[in-house]
């Protein structure tokens, strides 16, 4: 349990004789920490401040709340090395060379939708099309969150969705 959070605390025994009885609350508050020697701590809260607080999150959550996306892609080492000496070359860094190409492609999409489509598929087509630089994960950061806060509940919705329909993730490249 985090030191900045002091939470009311109770031993196990002393939760066991009163996890029935409408003291519990009363007398440690809600939430409390129950200790274990053998295990490791728990909290214990009532099903209503759990419920409550699952709402401000989803609220948190929301769509309004979000400060930024995070985009991770894969790409061959050739590729990267490519890229690095690119930017090197035009004194940039990665961000700011993503950053450019991006705001480009933005702009060319907006001016000439069909334009853009025409120069991927000459991209597909040629040589290039072997870059082979794939979208891994996109996620967003919400206010009042960290990246590894969002990386966190990112892979745990993957593993949940990996869970509930195993088949459809089947050889896509996951790593970064």
């Amino acid at each position: 349990m985090s030191e900045d959070l002091k939470l009311p605390e109770i031993s196990e025994k002393d939760f066991l004789c009163l996890v029935d009885t409408d003291d519990l609350i009363r007398r440690y508050g809600n939430p409390v920490v129950i200790r274990s020697e053998e295990k490791p701590d728990l909290v214990c809260m009532a099903r209503e401040y759990y419920e409550r607080m699952v709402q401000e999150r989803t609220k948190m959550l929301g769509e309004g709340n979000i400060r930024y996306w995070i985009y991770e892609f894969s790409m061959p080492l050739e590729i990267k090395q490519k890229l690095d000496r690119i930017c090197a070359s035009y004194e940039m860094t990665m961000d700011e060379f993503f950053q450019s190409a991006v705001a480009d492609a933005i702009r060319c999409a907006e001016r000439d939708p069909e334009g853009l489509r025409r120069e991927w598929e000459e991209i597909e087509a040629g040589s290039e099309s072997g870059m082979e630089i794939q979208l891994v994960r996109c996620y967003p950061v919400h206010q009042g969150e960290t990246e590894a806060q969002a990386l966190t509940r990112k892979l745990a919705e993957e593993t949940e969705q990996e869970a509930d329909d195993p088949g459809d993730r089947t050889g896509e490249n996951v790593s970064s």
